[in-house]
């Protein structure tokens, strides 16, 4: 004859009825909340996962844009892009052509490279810049301190010339 257990003692005292009547609403109440928030992280997930996988791209456009550059002007400079300031860009209704940030971030490259073009722009490039960063912002605007140039992009109004035509005025 085998030994009961002292867990076996204790449901044994127990009606079969009672032990499962109790778990049972418990057991489905605690499956409707995980039913009714997988949906919520589901969702989540799948954002973040398509905000990470958009900026991995971003990434490998943002560093061949950034070495041409470097090699159309002889320089060395550090190009950046303000990633968390661009995480509705692809909800933004201004965003009409659902561009991801490099094709904003190729504005300052392009007028960059247009700059390049004479021996005064090169020198003026070299001197007065060493540090990219492009941004989202309400309103297209351009700034340059300290070696920092730091373009705000707009999702509706954004040009190449705006870019090239602010560094020729300002270098």
């Amino acid at each position: 004859m085998l030994r009961e257990t002292s867990r076996e003692k204790l449901f044994a005292s127990y009606p079969a009825y009672a032990y499962s009547a109790m778990e049972t609403p418990m057991k489905t109440f605690r499956f409707a909340w995980m039913l009714a928030a997988l949906p919520l992280g589901t969702t989540a997930y799948a954002q973040s996962l398509e905000q990470k996988n958009m900026i991995a791209q971003d990434k490998i456009q943002v560093a061949q844009y950034a070495a041409e550059t470097n090699k159309k002007c002889g320089t060395n400079i550090a190009f950046s892009v303000d990633y968390p300031s661009f995480a509705g860009i692809k909800s933004d209704p201004d965003n009409l052509n659902q561009q991801s940030p490099w094709a904003y971030f190729a504005n300052v490259t392009d007028a960059l490279n247009s700059v390049c073009n004479t021996n005064e722009g090169k020198a003026a490039v070299k001197a007065k810049i060493q540090k990219v960063v492009v941004s989202h912002a309400k309103e297209e605007s351009e700034s340059l301190n300290g070696g920092l140039f730091h373009y705000n992009v707009s999702y509706k109004v954004h040009t190449v010339q705006s870019v090239e035509e602010w560094l020729n005025k300002n270098l």
